[in-house]
């Protein structure tokens, strides 16, 4: 049984409204907006270039030092953190107008032999205006292994899980195997925060960050531990 299933059960997603009051998304967006790591990325990636925020990776073990040094996370890990989990991947994303293609969350796999998609992605939502049109996170069923390139707009009858719309104080936990996108919108800024959450193997986990962070700001990584 995977950890995914043992977590979310059979539907391999779930959601959980207002798990963070307004005072405390205010107070986790202020912090990120006002971090020194906090800019535009300007690399060659194209499914972040032109992104507003920074990331994050750590290890279980140096949760301490991520809480000490960006204190107006702490709530943020609190409510997504997985216990079973031991190495984590966390973005602070100001989504692009354009949306994001389907995909799957796989962080750590440059650290593992072969593929490997994180075990739950854990999504909060930190702001998206109610006049907001489109935004949606769409989640299919099926991995990427399990079916072929999937397009916005061309997804296969009962192919789509859940299309959830964002909403300040909302997190999404799903398997992280699952293809997911976000639809293209219009309207004000789409912010929030992306959790990979891994538990993997003592000897792939000591290849892994203690604790960097990934500066947009300066196009750098940052080895904080």
């Amino acid at each position: 049984m995977s950890l995914a299933w043992r977590v979310l059960g059979e539907s391999g997603l779930r959601l959980r409204p207002n798990l963070l009051c307004p005072a405390l998304v205010e107070e986790v967006l202020s912090g990120v907006r006002s971090s020194q790591y906090f800019g535009k990325n300007r690399g060659s990636h194209d499914f972040y270039r032109n992104t507003l925020g920074f990331s994050l990776a750590f290890r279980s073990s140096h949760r301490p030092q991520v809480e000490a040094h960006l204190p107006f996370l702490r709530p943020l890990l609190d409510v997504m953190l997985q216990p079973e989990c031991n190495c984590f991947f966390l973005t602070l994303l100001g989504a692009r107008p354009d949306g994001q293609r389907y995909h799957t969350d796989n962080y750590f796999e440059n650290y593992c032999s072969g593929p490997r998609p994180s075990d739950l992605v854990s999504v909060a939502y930190l702001e998206a205006d109610e006049a907001m049109v489109g935004g949606e996170l769409v989640v299919l069923k099926v991995s990427a292994d399990e079916t072929g390139p999937v397009r916005h707009g061309s997804e296969a009858a009962g192919q789509v899980l859940r299309v959830v719309r964002p909403s300040p104080g909302l997190v999404v936990d799903f398997d992280g195997r699952l293809l997911h996108a976000v639809r293209a919108f219009r309207g004000a800024n789409r912010v929030s925060a992306v959790l990979e959450q891994c538990r993997l193997p003592r000897q792939i986990v000591r290849k892994t960050p203690r604790f960097s962070i990934f500066c947009q700001k300066s196009n750098e990584e940052l080895i904080l531990a």
